[in-house]
């Protein structure tokens, strides 16, 4: 009975902080974004190309979204959509076996890998996942499949997380592909676009030096509504309402794997 009433108490926390969803986006995922395709231009070398997904253009801030910040099953099918999409437009050679690096926060911990699981197979491809992390999403079809739960989705973290941990990731796991979302946690913590910008390229980097002809996918990354959220409450926290409200999110996220899925 414990883990139930645990997981109400965080519900009933994260509804008092945030009442209302509204489909305003903050201004700094588009600045991110746009940054992000004004500079991928510079971050591929003669051997590793580095693309755009864009995950933020078709995403629904409010229909595809779980929580504010995590997307809902339609919006892991969209995300799973895009990444299928920029690999497929990459002509990647179908005899190859990749290791597939999914890279970022909590958005690659969760769902989507599963779907993208179900999209490559269905494609032919061969490969792996690869990471340090080997949780299960919350995709409940995963528990009686094959799937390949190996990932690089730290949930909360941020780009400069992401960019001081990459090297040792990679000396242990050194893949041919990565897919790479991440900027959500910076930008709700008030860290600015430029900041995911710098961490961005220095990630890229490091994985060029370990591989110099991988395969990288950064996302424009999909909307949250953090903003609406903080202004919409009737708690007086400002800032501290973010965070709290990430605490609940990562607890939830916690409670909810262990209660649900089989260890592996």
């Amino acid at each position: 009975m414990k883990q139930p009433l645990l997981i109400l108490i965080v519900f009933l926390i994260a509804i008092l902080i945030a009442p209302n969803v509204d489909a305003s986006v903050p201004v700094e995922i588009t600045e991110l974004n746009e940054i992000v395709s004004e500079r991928s231009g510079n971050w591929s070398t003669g051997t590793s190309s580095v693309f755009v997904s864009d995950h933020f253009s078709n995403f629904d801030v409010i229909q595809d979204n779980a929580d504010g910040v995590h997307p809902n099953r339609e919006g892991d099918n969209k995300m799973a959509a895009v990444w299928t999409s920029s690999l497929l437009s990459s002509n990647l050679d179908l005899s190859k076996n990749y290791s597939i690096m999914p890279l970022g926060d909590s958005i690659t911990a969760l769902n989507y890998r599963y779907d993208l699981w179900m999209n490559l197979n269905e494609i032919n491809l061969t490969f792996d996942f690869v990471g340090s992390e080997n949780r299960l999403p919350w995709a409940q079809e995963s528990v009686e499949s094959e799937f390949d739960i190996n990932h690089e989705g730290h949930s909360g973290w941020r780009s400069d997380q992401i960019s001081y941990n990459i090297e040792s990731w990679t000396q242990k796991n050194t893949p041919d592909i990565v897919l790479f979302h991440i900027g959500t946690n910076d930008l709700a913590q008030g860290y600015s676009p430029l900041h995911v910008i710098e961490h961005i390229e220095k990630t890229i980097k490091i994985l060029q030096l370990y591989n110099p002809e991988v395969i990288i996918y950064v996302a424009q990354i999909i909307p949250y509504d953090f903003e609406d959220y903080s202004e919409e409450s009737s708690v007086g926290f400002h800032g501290m309402e973010i965070s709290l409200m990430f605490i609940s999110f990562l607890i939830i996220e916690e409670i909810i794997r262990k209660h649900h899925f089989n260890k592996n």
